[in-house]
């Protein structure tokens, strides 16, 4: 008897997972640098970096206010996309699905009354 429950627990720890591991492995197929373009009720231009947990950094130019701006964000596990800029009275949202290679999805900016949509790719 003593036998038959060393090797049940033997066998129950073998085949138990860490599904935190799974969750890095991935997000961490979005790991790298991308860039694209946005366009709508402003257009421009986009890049920034993820890394292995899925957290986005990165800049962009905006056409209609001729200027720089930074944003932030994550890439989930299922490609979620989520971006942000500005704050919330007068930054947009950039939200969107992701593969391994390619992104797209929809902006909006409530206070300028502006939206669109965005595209890229993984460099």
């Amino acid at each position: 008897m003593k036998k038959l429950l060393l090797i049940l627990s033997l066998l129950i720890f073998a085949c138990s997972s860490d599904d935190s591991s799974n969750n890095n492995y991935n997000s961490s197929q979005f790991e790298g640098d991308w860039s694209g373009t946005f366009d709508g009720g402003d257009s421009g231009t986009w890049t920034f970096t993820v890394d292995s947990n899925g957290s986005a950094v990165g800049n962009g130019y905006s056409n209609l206010l001729e200027e720089p701006f930074s944003a932030t964000g994550t890439f989930s596990s299922n490609g979620s996309v989520t971006l942000t800029t500005g704050n919330a009275s007068t930054g947009a949202t950039f939200t969107g699905q992701a593969t391994s290679s390619s992104v797209d999805g929809v902006w909006n900016n409530e206070g300028a009354e502006l939206s669109g949509t965005w595209s890229g790719s993984k460099n």
